[in-house]
């Protein structure tokens, strides 16, 4: 039996697809809430799950004894998640499927240096600016020299740090979403050594089921959520140089409140009534209308995020920009998938490739994430950890 823990959220159910196709009826899997009487929203399969909250009896008799497992698949590590790993034999085979940048966690977290440009810097400081200086010495504090220094001193011992640090060193098997995300992780902590073995949550077919991809506009769409890590102030002051008539598209509608605030305020200043921020949660094919409106769209993380509007937007024929800093970049050149630097093309002004460029890049795409692929690399992954 391979166990799986989760939270409720998006893709689960297209996981357990695979899993259930290369293992069928050996798939058990516990669905981790933070109140009992949270109903579950993304979640929908009923094949051997069970729903228990997080932190009580319930949840650990449910888990039970991990080396009865085959393996045990981690969707996404978390600290309810680590204190189940944490204490793992060196039996028992641990997979943890990396979600990206709000993934990780202790010593493979990001620093804001690392994925916030100068004006969002800016901006944080300016929202934030006493929370700035509690990071700035939290930061010293759990991941220096100096720091640990301190702790000895103060013989202070962050319980959470451990057990997040000790569920890292008993992972065995890991997939992130692009290959080099495992490159940054590995120079970023000797505790995460791992192995890495591809894997993808859903297919293209899944994806764009019952979809018409046919664009219907020129406007342009920055970003795909409201948080500082998607630069969103640098992108708007260049293309406020261009006083360009198309509607400027931001989905806004989760993320940091502050942040959202800002950059409405900023967003109506610049752009006047061009400028469109999606605030409420819109079903699957009022999103998909609103990402048809425009031929142009730009993600400026420097960090794996947003894949899933990337890959869309690609297979539409929309022609995407992205920080060449993101992992994502090397990713989509192994494709041979084209896209444009949002930080050195855009400034040259607004560009859009040909059908014939689109075409190849939306065919790329297709292949890499068709069914056959996707199911394969899951087979292929199953079949090397029980193996080994």
């Amino acid at each position: 039996m391979i166990l799986h823990l989760s939270d409720d959220e998006k893709f689960i159910d297209d996981a357990l697809e695979q899993f259930e196709a290369c293992c069928p009826n050996n798939n058990k899997l516990i669905v981790g809430i933070a109140e009992n009487d949270h109903q579950l929203k993304h979640v929908k399969t009923d094949h051997n799950m069970q729903v228990q909250k997080y932190n009580c009896k319930d949840y650990a008799v449910a888990v039970g004894n991990l080396e009865d497992y085959e393996f045990v698949v981690i969707h996404s590590l978390d600290l309810n998640k680590a204190k189940v790993i944490c204490n793992a034999s060196d039996k028992v085979k641990i997979l943890w499927l990396i979600w990206g940048g709000g993934d990780v966690i202790g010593p493979l977290d990001y620093d804001i240096r690392e994925c916030f440009d100068k004006n969002s810097i800016k901006l944080f400081f300016k929202n934030y600016s006493r929370n700035y200086l509690i990071y700035i010495l939290k930061r010293i504090y759990h991941t220096t020299v100096l720091g640990d220094l301190f702790k000895k001193c103060l013989k202070d011992k962050d319980i959470n740090k451990i057990i997040i640090e000790s569920a890292i060193k008993k992972i065995k098997y890991c997939s992130t979403v692009v290959p080099k995300e495992y490159d940054i992780y590995r120079r970023k902590s000797r505790l995460f050594s791992s192995k890495c073995i591809p894997f993808n949550y859903s297919y293209i077919e899944k994806i764009t089921a019952n979809m018409q991809y046919e664009l219907t506009g020129d406007n342009i769409l920055v970003g795909n959520s409201g948080f500082y890590t998607l630069n969103h102030l640098s992108v708007f002051l260049t293309l406020k140089k261009y006083n360009n008539e198309r509607k400027i598209i931001v989905p806004l509608n989760y993320g940091d409140k502050t942040y959202i605030n800002e950059l409405i305020k900023i967003g109506n200043k610049l752009f006047n009534n061009k400028f469109y921020p999606v605030l409420n949660f819109l079903a699957a094919e009022e999103y998909i209308k609103i990402i048809l409106s425009c031929n142009i769209a730009i993600f400026n993380s420097t960090i794996q995020q947003a894949m899933g509007n990337i890959i869309l937007c690609i297979y539409f024929g929309i022609t995407v920009y992205l920080n060449c800093e993101n992992p994502i970049c090397s990713f989509l050149d192994e494709l041979e998938i084209k896209y444009l630097d949002a930080t050195k093309d855009l400034k040259k002004g607004i560009i859009t490739f040909d059908k014939d460029t689109l075409q190849r890049n939306r065919q790329h795409i297709v292949e890499y994430y068709k069914r056959d692929n996707v199911f394969n690399r899951c087979k292929n992954m199953v079949n090397y950890i029980l193996n080994e």
